[in-house]
């Protein structure tokens, strides 16, 4: 997989490579949902080093050799694919923490916080709406969520409310787990505005859920 890597990026732009890529991994998603047994093992196996491959030497490939003209092209497919990934279930999960990771060794930065912003938007959201859904009595989320400590850079374990159904303090606990990985995201960066930004937003949503 390296080695044809390395012969595509020798012979087209990073987005062509990029674009090949990750159809061949929405082909082997497919097709490992058809299979059983060893054919799914092999699929899967054949899954994860694709995925290896683009998050390992494909991205660094790009952060060492890609071109200004070279790297908007690919920025823009992969925010394209963040902003259609929609949801927070498992397989939109997987394939946002995808593009965070390849963001993050490709030195993309707008895509690593692109898929990081849409993770914790999509956890926000499952959050809010489950709320909304829960008894009148259980509505009042734990006040650790509201705002998480400046200096946390490790999720935390699951604190339930006194008022709180187990549902809905799972999915604060997420939204705040998510939150902590954009904080972190940017204090590595010394985006300290941005840091102060995202602190003051996620307290005036928590305040709004109250």
């Amino acid at each position: 997989m390296n080695s044809l890597i390395e012969v595509s990026l020798k012979n087209e732009p990073p987005v062509k490579t990029a674009q090949r890529l990750e159809t061949l991994i929405a082909t082997l998603q497919t097709e490992s949902t058809k299979q059983t047994n060893y054919e799914k093992y092999k699929v899967d196996a054949a899954l994860r080093q694709t995925y290896s491959a683009i998050e390992g030497s494909f991205a660094k490939d790009v952060a060492a050799f890609g071109n200004t003209d070279e790297l908007k092209p690919l920025a823009d497919f992969y925010n394209r694919g963040i902003a259609q990934t929609n949801g927070y279930d498992d397989t939109a999960q997987k394939h946002l923490r995808h593009f965070a990771t390849f963001g993050h060794n490709a030195l993309l930065t707008d895509v690593e916080e692109g898929a990081l912003l849409k993770l914790k938007e999509s956890a926000f959201t499952i959050y809010k709406t489950n709320l909304a859904k829960a008894p009148a009595t259980a509505q009042q989320p734990p006040a650790k969520t509201q705002q998480p400590a400046r200096n946390s850079r490790t999720p935390q374990t699951l604190n339930k409310g006194a008022n709180e159904t187990i549902s809905s303090a799972v999915d604060s606990q997420h939204y705040y787990n998510e939150l902590v990985n954009l904080l972190s995201f940017y204090d590595s960066r010394a985006a300290f505005d941005k840091g102060a930004q995202l602190l003051e937003a996620s307290y005036q949503q928590g305040s709004d859920q109250r």
